[in-house]
């Protein structure tokens, strides 16, 4: 959503892809934290996707972009990030069960982080829906696995730019994560206590697909 949102801003490729991963790293170090000490992290299967993702995630916010070639990417990633939502589904595990990794999930966790480092997309939006369709453990434990997957590839890829692409953090940056730390306040009350889950999703959805195509038509 940070992404679709300032994808109609001015602001250079550069500074977007940072933006997108420190607002990423702020709104998932709470969950991830909670996630940790409610128990709902499986470590050893979490690390293994972790060990893909992260070189990959480094590999990718390594490489500078052109504004044009950016926002195409980015706009072809948020598309594939809204069906990717619109085809979720619920797991049928038990909130018992033990999530164990499929060898398919490996290439797939690395490729979800490289998609992270490019373009500033956490990757949870990608894992989780795959994480869902092949039953991999309960909701809680696929929450909390895209939750630490999230944090660690963003703050990954956000050392790689700031050492790398040259990045110079001023009072826009600030204001931007100010804005969003008061909005997941906002948005996770009104989540909680007004709006229904499947509102939610559906806004977010239609909102990405928007921006998506909005950027699309600009950049193609």
């Amino acid at each position: 959503m940070y992404l679709a949102i300032l994808s109609q801003s001015s602001l250079s490729n550069v500074l977007i892809r940072f933006m997108g991963l420190s607002c990423n790293t702020l709104v998932t170090s709470v969950g991830s934290f909670n996630f940790i000490r409610g128990g709902w992290v499986s470590w050893k299967s979490s690390l293994q996707l972790l060990a893909c993702s992260v070189p990959f995630a480094m590999i990718a916010s390594s490489i500078k972009l052109s504004g044009n070639t950016y926002f195409i990417i980015l706009g072809i990633c948020l598309f594939i990030a809204a069906i990717a939502m619109l085809v979720q589904r619920k797991s049928a595990a038990l909130q018992t069960s033990v999530p164990a990794n499929k060898w398919f999930l490996f290439p797939i966790s690395a490729a979800v982080g490289f998609i992270a480092g490019l373009t500033g997309i956490g990757g949870g939006v990608y894992l989780s829906p795959v994480l869902h369709l092949t039953g991999w453990g309960s909701s809680k434990h696929i929450a909390a696995t895209s939750s630490l997957f999230i944090l660690v590839n963003s703050i990954v890829s956000l050392i790689v730019q700031f050492t790398i692409q040259n990045v110079v953090v001023d009072h826009t940056l600030v204001l931007y994560l100010s804005v969003v730390f008061a909005g997941s306040v906002i948005g996770s009350n009104l989540s909680s206590n007004v709006l229904k889950q499947i509102h939610v999703r559906y806004i977010t959805i239609a909102l990405i697909l928007f921006a998506s195509l909005r950027v699309l038509s600009k950049y193609l």
